[in-house]
């Protein structure tokens, strides 16, 4: 079962992933701790690649679907990484 408290820590997470890949060392998110515990003690895993399309995993089964886009227009020569969409599966 996949409660809000999981589903915000998943996009949590993810916002802080996105934040690293668009500014790197100078990004300024930063994931509450507490959501990584949370993620770990359901046994939850995401793919780190960080392509179009990535997996969110509960025991090994796919849970749910991540889907990012990027901006039309390169800002300081590249592509900047938007807000993913997150399809749940169960």
């Amino acid at each position: 079962m996949i409660t809000k408290e999981i589903k915000d820590a998943v996009m949590d997470v993810l916002k802080g992933r996105i934040d690293r890949e668009n500014y790197g060392m100078l990004s300024n998110y930063r994931c509450n701790p507490r959501n990584h515990f949370l993620l770990h003690q359901k046994k939850i895993t995401m793919s780190s690649t960080l392509c179009v399309h990535d997996e969110i995993y509960q025991d090994g089964k796919v849970i749910g679907e991540i889907t990012y886009r990027y901006a039309e227009k390169k800002r300081n020569g590249m592509y900047k990484m938007l807000k993913p969409s997150i399809f749940w599966n169960a």
